[in-house]
């Protein structure tokens, strides 16, 4: 049977509306999802560390949402460090060519999510697509990112067009995802798959996308949480 996750929902403001948002997600029929917070310095760290503490739902991870603003790689490579502590799951953000480079080479990055932020390309090249394969990272698009008011909807379709080539072409993973901050944006798993079609993808490849992709990225977010795991594919026995 197959399964699907969405790791891209968004952090609402407060728990209570973050237990709602994952409890609709799950009625749409996703069986783990990922609350992200935004990271972009002290106070995000903060509220990942308070988020610790919550229960937000069963199968529900947390999230690390990094936005470097400006572009500063040290500054990335100091909140992946401090962020790997703390979430399950590390995304940055994207749309910086340099920065969308660093984070597929980094080994604490688990997603680029919206490599084509800000751009008037897909934000992905040979070069990033080869190393996001080779280090198992992930590229993510948002559907909230097509819902936005004022997105150039028409360019950004075909830069999300772009983005599916290049996946397909170099065997890098891509994950759909809703990127709901609230219950109006969640849609269910086989309407995002449905939306991934119209970009070239094959039906197969679409809902892997929703489901066996994203899965793979929770599995080595549970196996790092796993304390018999002491190296990628090494288990203590007993």
């Amino acid at each position: 049977m197959r399964r699907f996750h969405d790791i891209g929902l968004r952090y609402p403001g407060t728990p209570e509306d973050a237990r709602e948002l994952v409890t609709e997600a799950k009625r749409m029929g996703f069986h783990r999802v990922c609350i992200n917070v935004p990271v972009r310095g002290k106070e995000g760290i903060k509220l990942l560390k308070s988020l610790r503490d919550q229960d937000l739902g069963e199968g529900t991870l947390i999230g690390a949402d990094i936005d470097v603003i400006g572009g500063s790689k040290n500054g990335l490579h100091n909140l992946l460090g401090r962020a790997r502590k703390l979430a399950d799951i590390v995304a940055v953000l994207g749309g910086d060519l340099a920065i969308n480079k660093y984070a597929v080479e980094s080994r604490e990055t688990d997603v680029l999510r919206a490599p084509y932020r800000g751009r008037r390309d897909s934000g992905v090249d040979k070069v990033v697509a080869e190393a996001a394969a080779r280090n198992g990272v992930a590229l993510e698009l948002s559907f909230a990112d097509v819902l936005a008011p004022n997105s150039g909807r028409i360019g950004l379709l075909r830069r999300l067009g772009e983005l599916v080539e290049f996946a397909g072409a170099f065997d890098t993973c891509l994950v759909l995802s809703s990127g709901a901050i609230d219950m109006l944006g969640l849609r269910v798993p086989q309407d995002l798959a449905a939306f991934v079609t119209c970009l070239g993808m094959d039906n197969e490849d679409a809902l892997e996308a929703v489901s066996t992709v994203p899965g793979e990225v929770v599995d080595r977010a549970l196996e790092r949480k796993d304390e018999r795991i002491i190296a990628p594919g090494v288990r203590v026995i007993g």
